[in-house]
């Protein structure tokens, strides 16, 4: 169809212009009637095809509205099944336990009033004495008896304190030949020759790594507190500190490497660029262990958006990988042993976001995932062999109902929709997300990774971009330490006092220094060039290499047998879940809903 654009002169003189269509204002009409029939249908052809753009306008108009004034969450409306018909009540696969007197199901009230201090804290008491006219009686005049009774009690905070240890070493002389002296040893810290003992370095990482503080936020906080650490001496700390932890975290990603199942996500951040005048995207992949061999989450820094980063860190893998359908991804489930896991909240959200464009479709399709969910609720707490046997009885029936209606629904939807992209997700992904009934240890979506990226997208509009790739490979080493010791119930802060305290010592262990250099050797720079190994005389030379190349590191922590017995038994013992075992008064987990903090959590 043309559109001609005509002129006109409006009162004031300057020129309009005005569309015209001539095809949709003919002259005149054919005269038999096969022709006004192709006419016609001509018409009608037009008329579907504005239709069709009309309806795909609205629903972006109502997406953008969406997306700017509704809230966010996707909680399903239990009310909304009266809009379809599925499978009568009694023949759900799934169904809500009722909550009955009878069975004792009543959800438990949340505690109101104010919450009472906890019984092991610090009390100062504070005393209130009468006045001189109050200690006779108003009546006789007699002197009144004093006791003390308690008043109410009050939340006080006392600000933090730096101090100063002075390490004193033992020296001893020779009295017989006076040519012998023998000094103590002091221990090695996590940067030599540095001030910042192992408790200071983990109230820095904590603060920046777990409350998202950025460090000039903390040299404010540092002064007004009575010293000053400026942010220039904080990253020095935590890029020297982030050398040795890269050990730790080496050895966490052998563990969840060697485990069967993976879940990935990434999410872009910003790097500065000097000279190009603009910040450039790299992008922090996370990678999350299976929950009951290795729960630990781990993040890789990798200069540019591309998917190099997993395909150099999932090489050599045997298992399943669980993600959205990134194209990243694709070439790994075609090369190597990796089987690709669908996540079926990824799946259901696409269904969510079409609930406004096309309610009756959308909400069919959540009530399918409902009963999916509700199922696997049920089965949180079985054991692995059950919880197959029940996903086979019961979800793949479900299933095949949910792709029989799909495939129905999918000739009828208007492409270029959110319920056409819905369903032809879940079409092109329903292979993958068939296998989590394969074993029991399997889960059915990756919301572990999404909330695993959810520390970065807070700290990303606090700290707002990594000041280089080094940076990068730092802030991602001790985001790893500070979200396993969070994802194991373990208190960041003296989980990581501890470590920084215990892990020099394995640093300087005298079998990692020739690992060290293998590994070195296999690190390519960005030239395609070696490094240079005549200049690495120390473990921490090495490890200033392999901070920011970390993969050959990586592939060797993957084999116990390459290390002493005495190495490999202190970073096991340091690995989060290993450690909280050993400490259990450093549990911590916060129950937001019952208001409860710490092991009643």
């Amino acid at each position: 169809m043309m559109l001609t654009r005509t002129r006109s002169t409006s009162v004031d003189g300057r020129m309009r212009f005005m569309s015209a269509d001539k095809e949709t204002r003919p002259t005149s009409f054919p005269k038999d009637v096969a022709s006004c029939h192709a006419m016609l249908q001509g018409v009608l052809n037009t008329l579907a095809e504005k239709d069709q753009r009309i309806g795909q306008l609205e629903e972006l108009v109502e997406k953008l509205i969406q997306e700017r004034y509704v809230r966010k969450s996707e909680r399903y409306d239990p009310d909304q099944r009266a809009l379809f018909t599925l499978e009568d009540d009694n023949d759900a696969p799934v169904a809500e336990p009722p909550h009955t007197e009878e069975t004792g199901a009543r959800p438990p009230r949340r505690p109101r009033g104010r919450r009472r201090l906890d019984p092991g804290a610090r009390r100062v008491q504070r005393l209130h004495r009468l006045r001189d006219d109050q200690k006779h009686c108003p009546k006789c005049g007699a002197v009144l008896t004093i006791t003390v009774v308690e008043g109410k009690l009050c939340w006080a905070y006392q600000p933090a304190e730096i101090f100063g240890i002075q390490h004193l070493l033992e020296k001893a002389f020779c009295n017989g030949c006076h040519e012998h002296v023998q000094v103590a040893d002091q221990p090695p810290s996590m940067i030599d020759k540095g001030v910042a003992d192992a408790s200071l370095l983990a109230h820095v990482t904590t603060s920046k790594q777990g409350d998202h503080l950025p460090l000039y936020r903390y040299e404010e906080v540092s002064l007004r507190h009575g010293w000053w650490i400026p942010r220039s001496t904080q990253a020095g700390w935590l890029r020297q500190t982030a050398l040795t932890a890269v050990l730790l975290y080496a050895w966490m990603a052998g563990r969840i490497l060697r485990g069967k199942l993976i879940g990935a996500d990434a999410t872009g951040v910003p790097v500065l660029d000097p000279g190009a005048g603009q910040v450039r995207k790299g992008t922090i992949w996370t990678y999350c262990g299976q929950q009951e061999v290795c729960p630990y989450v781990l993040y890789d820094y990798w200069p540019t958006g591309e998917g190099e980063a997993p395909r150099r860190f999932l090489q050599g893998y045997e298992g399943y990988l669980q993600a959205d359908a990134a194209s990243v991804f694709d070439q790994l489930y075609i090369q190597g042993p990796i089987l690709e896991v669908a996540c079926g909240a990824h799946m259901r959200r696409y269904f969510y976001k079409a609930r406004h464009a096309a309610p009756l479709a959308a909400h069919r399709a959540l009530g399918y995932f409902r009963q999916l969910y509700l199922l696997e609720r049920e089965l949180r707490d079985a054991p692995e062999a059950e919880r197959r046997t029940e996903r086979r009885r019961r979800a793949l029936p479900l299933l095949e109902e949910f792709r029989s209606w799909l495939d129905e629904l999918a000739p009828t939807v208007i492409p270029k929709t959110e319920l056409a992209t819905a369903v032809g997700y879940a079409l092109r992904q329903w292979e993958a997300l068939l296998r989590y009934c394969d074993e029991g240890w399997l889960i059915i979506d990756n919301t572990r990774s999404e909330r695993a990226l959810r520390p970065i997208a807070i700290g990303r509009n606090n700290w707002m971009f990594f000041g280089n790739d080094s940076g990068g490979h730092t802030g991602a080493i001790l985001y790893s330490l500070v979200a396993s010791a969070k994802a194991n119930r373990v208190h960041p802060y003296h989980y990581l006092k501890d470590v920084y305290e215990r892990l020099p010592k394995v640093r300087e262990h005298a079998s990692l220094l020739p690992l060290l250099r293998d590994a070195c050797a296999e690190v390519r720079l960005p030239d395609e060039t070696r490094p240079k190994l005549a200049a690495l005389r120390s473990s921490l030379d090495c490890l200033r290499l392999l901070k920011d190349y970390p993969y050959p590191l990586i592939e060797f922590m993957r084999d116990d047998s390459r290390f002493d017995q005495v190495v490999v038994e202190e970073l096991t013992a340091l690995l989060p879940n290993h450690w909280h075992d050993a400490h259990p008064e450093c549990h911590l987990e916060i129950n937001r809903k019952k208001r409860l903090v710490g092991e009643a959590a």
